[in-house]
């Protein structure tokens, strides 16, 4: 594999189309678990006693859901940086943004947040965005 194009199509059988699809199939998975860890670090954060720097460390470091939060993030960097050894970079890491899209949808089936307009025209910018950037000039 060259050093300057990793991921593409190399050799008999498309192993650069295969691993390209590995690649972005495990960081949409890391959306997904960055959308969970996130929701687990709101629901921690509802347990953590601020009234001293000593109670925030002790109410962080035994608060279940804070930590299994930052497992989870630990998780999907772990994951991430598995993907990045067989793809580039700059088509990889704009698919992180769709974590916001997760988010926004977690918040409001199991934290009954609204949603706006607004809301949902950033989720429709940021899924074009993503489409555009991931899309192979070589198609074109």
């Amino acid at each position: 594999m060259g050093v300057g194009n990793p991921g593409r199509n190399l050799g008999a059988g498309g192993s650069g189309t295969l691993r390209r699809r590995k690649a972005i199939l495990l960081v949409l998975f890391c959306t997904v678990l960055g959308a969970a860890a996130q929701l687990l670090l709101k629901m921690g954060s509802q347990g953590v006693d601020t009234s001293s720097l000593l109670n925030i460390a002790w109410s962080m470091a035994t608060n279940l859901p804070l930590i299994s939060g930052l497992a989870l993030y630990g998780l999907s960097m772990v994951l991430f940086v598995h993907a990045l050894r067989n793809e580039q970079l700059s088509l990889l890491y704009p698919l992180i943004s769709l974590t916001y899209i997760w988010v926004t949808a977690v918040s409001i089936v199991f934290l009954n947040e609204s949603v706006s307009f607004w809301k949902i025209a950033g989720v429709i910018v940021i899924v074009a965005g993503v489409a555009f950037l991931g899309r192979d000039p070589s198609t074109s």
